[in-house]
C-alpha cells in the first residue's frame, strides 16, 4: 500500500502521472515476478527483467522506503539488455 504523498523517482525523466499511464498502457511487462533482494521495516530492494512491446528488454532495480507499513518512496534504475 502507498500513501498519498508517495515520492517516485523513475529512471526516465517523466512525471509520476505519465509513468502510471505508460504502465497501464501495457507497453511494459515483467518477464517473471520481481525478485526481492532485501526487505526490512524501513527499506526494500527488488530486481526484475522487463520486456517492452517493441521487444526491447531491461534489467530494473527498485529501491523502496517504508513508513508505518506503507511505501513512501520508490526509485528505479535500469540497464538495457541485448536482445
Amino acid at each position: 500500500m502507498m500513501i498519498l504523498n508517495f515520492i517516485f523517482i523513475p529512471v526516465a525523466s517523466i512525471g509520476k502521472a505519465e509513468v502510471i499511464e505508460w504502465v497501464k498502457s501495457g507497453d511494459v511487462k515483467n518477464e517473471k515476478p520481481p525478485r526481492i533482494l532485501f526487505e526490512n521495516n524501513e527499506v526494500g530492494f527488488d530486481h526484475s527483467i522487463v520486456k517492452f512491446s517493441d521487444g526491447k528488454r531491461q534489467a530494473v532495480m527498485a529501491h523502496y522506503k517504508f513508513k508505518d507499513g506503507k511505501v513512501i518512496f520508490m526509485e528505479t534504475a535500469a540497464t538495457n539488455l541485448d536482445n
